[in-house]
């Protein structure tokens, strides 16, 4: 109940305040404690504008609506068409049914004119002021903009409106994956974001928009995979940023998964393996190319038959920094050289990628030395390009 009163309280005072500026009379008080306080009529300023401005902070940004809000018979009010667009979406206006359709951020809402009511993403809501035309324009009430997944706060002159999609409450784990680093970012609901990496020091950064973080969020401590510690902060306001701190550069995946039937949803950084080794095994009966990884990884091989090459990709996978660009000299392995790639389709993955030239009339033969998947052996052995048997005397050759 205490809340109600007080939400009942804020609103009034900014109304009053509104009305006061719109008239041209003095600003509202810091303080009213009674209608006729003699205090706060002292305090009372001239007004500055007819109305008050409106920012809507979205994706890190604010953005002041070209127009203020409106008054009207005690609805304290926004144009939504100026709301949407500065929330990087669009209203259509349709005649036939005299309904204005809303869309912005995985939200379309449908408010209708004759019924007073707005359908947001399939539910139904009846609008505290019903659906107001003013000078031609759809205007929505403040009081309204809970059903778009919008809150707002006003400055305590009523000379500004912030309107804000409702903060996502986040929390930040990590953990290992396969052996694999990943660093973990919780929501209440979906979350958008952005993910890049900043050099000197090596770090990969997501920043999660319209969020708070739950809570202190102490250092975590990593150790593995080139990932040292994963950290949180508020960067600026509505903005929660989560840092990977790296031992080096080092290649990531990112994977959003929607939400749930509660509501919860994450965002997923896995980063890659490293690779640590690669050498070339002397002492086996045949030729064979070693290589190591931190992690389990799969290799996979492609063969041009015209030069003799075979290319031996690991995905998802980062040669150690005294690695790059290492090259290996064996028997019918005649070259090896190691470089790291880029692969598409994915935020921030690189791979390795190793061309290995080879005598003529070897073949490659990938398999897995331990059970993990962290070591691999190619093997490089001499076609049987033909077979005879004859007999001697005694013996069959």
């Amino acid at each position: 109940m205490g809340v109600r009163v007080h939400l009942r309280t804020s609103m009034l005072l900014l109304m009053l305040a509104l009305m006061l500026l719109l008239a041209g009379g003095a600003a509202i008080p810091t303080r009213v404690r009674a209608s006729g306080d003699a205090q706060a009529q002292a305090q009372a300023q001239a007004a500055v504008q007819a109305s008050p401005r409106v920012i809507v902070e979205h994706a890190g940004l604010s953005v002041q609506l070209t127009e203020g809000a409106i008054v009207y018979d005690g609805v304290v009010a926004i144009p939504l068409r100026l709301l949407a667009e500065a929330l990087g979406g669009t209203v259509q206006w349709i005649d036939a049914t005299r309904e204005a359709v809303f869309t912005a951020y995985r939200t379309v809402a449908i408010f209708s004119v004759a019924a007073g009511k707005v359908t947001v993403n399939g539910a139904t809501h009846q609008l505290s002021s019903g659906v107001v035309l003013r000078d031609g324009r759809l205007v929505v009430a403040l009081a309204d903009l809970d059903h778009l997944g919008l809150g707002y706060s006003v400055e305590p002159d009523a000379s500004v409106i912030k309107v804000f999609r409702k903060r996502v409450t986040v929390s930040v784990s990590a953990d290992t994956l396969h052996g694999r680093p990943r660093m973990v970012i919780s929501g209440d609901r979906e979350l958008n974001y952005t993910a890049f990496t900043l050099k000197a020091p090596d770090r990969v950064v997501v920043d999660v928009y319209d969020a708070v973080i739950a809570g202190d969020v102490a250092p975590i401590a990593v150790g593995v995979g080139g990932v040292s510690r994963v950290r949180a902060a508020m960067n600026r306001p509505g903005v929660v940023r989560v840092v990977a701190d790296l031992d080096g550069p080092a290649g990531y995946s990112v994977t959003t998964i929607e939400a749930d039937a509660e509501g919860k949803a994450r965002v997923e950084v896995l980063f890659n393996s490293r690779v640590t080794g690669i050498g070339l095994d002397e002492a086996s009966a045949i030729s064979r190319l070693l290589v190591a990884a931190s992690s389990p990884i799969e290799p996979t091989l492609s063969e041009d038959p015209e030069s003799d090459v075979t290319i031996v990709e690991i995905g998802h996978a980062d040669l150690e920094a005294n690695m790059a660009g290492v090259e290996l000299v064996g028997r019918s392995i005649t070259l090896v050289r190691a470089q790291q790639s880029a692969q598409a389709g994915a935020t921030g993955a690189t791979g390795v990628r190793l061309q290995v030239s080879r005598e003529p009339g070897t073949k490659p033969i990938l398999r897995s030395l331990n059970e993990d998947g962290s070591v691999w052996a190619v093997d490089f052995a001499h076609q049987i390009v033909a077979s005879s048997i004859w007999e001697e005397p005694g013996s069959i050759v």
